[in-house]
């Protein structure tokens, strides 16, 4: 695999941890009155299996991504978790998140380039 191989792998395994987020919300707030009823919740395991399957793509991604490109390249969940909780949870996006997301989607495109370079 190469370096790109790696870096989109990283993605997606911040774009799983965040989308783990959101179904360990919507577990939560359909169980408010009952936490033990959750753990046992198919969607619990649904989302476990998520999780599971973001770890590998983390660890896989380590064991080849430098250390300090791949830590600031997980905020990519940062993004992730605002989109989706502005669509799934009606969760307001104003003007200076957009401007924080701006400036964190040009880091990442400075470090993908950094690392496609080695």
């Amino acid at each position: 695999m190469t370096n790109k191989i790696y870096f989109f792998l990283l993605i997606f395994s911040a774009i799983t941890t965040s989308a783990v987020q959101v179904l360990l919300k919507i577990i939560s707030s359909n169980h408010q009155e009952n936490y033990f009823k959750a753990i046992f919740d198919p969607l619990t395991f649904v989302t476990l299996l998520l999780y599971v399957i973001a770890f590998v793509g983390w660890f896989i991604s380590l064991s080849k991504i430098h250390f300090s490109i791949a830590i600031p390249v997980s905020s990519i969940s940062i993004i992730a978790s605002a989109i989706i909780g502005h669509f799934v949870f009606n969760e307001s996006i104003g003007a200076n998140k957009i401007i924080a997301f701006s400036l964190i989607t040009l880091s990442m495109v400075f470090l993908y380039i950094d690392a496609i370079k080695h």
